[in-house]
């Protein structure tokens, strides 16, 4: 199988600084793709994995009415690239304990799967 990564970010950020910091002896293909990530940005059913490190994290960050929105079409987007059965790992540091998120644990109920009723994923 043949492996890809690739990074997301900003337009005008500079994707050659990155690219030069790579290893050179890697056996797989690096691309950018210069878009906003609350949109798609690849082809529906397209990818295995996603990892995603700051983006949901930032969204969270934003006004309430903009996070709501904004993580929603994040989320969305996400579950249209992901093939069936794909996985996607969120790195979310230094999330305050008082922020509700619609799929946090909830301790009397368990974790509630609210992620795989709007967005078609499954904790």
């Amino acid at each position: 199988m043949t492996k890809s990564v690739v990074f997301n970010d900003i337009v005008s950020n500079d994707f050659n600084t990155l690219f030069k910091s790579l290893p050179s002896d890697r056996q797989y293909f690096v691309a950018g793709v210069p878009r906003r990530f609350q949109g798609r940005l690849f082809f529906k059913a397209f990818l295995r994995f996603v990892h995603s490190s700051y983006a949901l994290l930032w969204l969270l960050n934003a006004p309430k009415e903009l996070m709501d929105k904004n993580s929603h079409h994040f989320l969305a987007a996400r579950a249209e690239e992901l093939v069936d059965g794909g996985l996607m790992a969120l790195v979310l540091d230094n999330i305050s304990p008082s922020l509700q998120l619609p799929w946090k644990h909830n301790q009397s109920k368990g974790p509630e799967n609210s992620l795989g009723r709007h967005w078609s994923v499954d904790l």
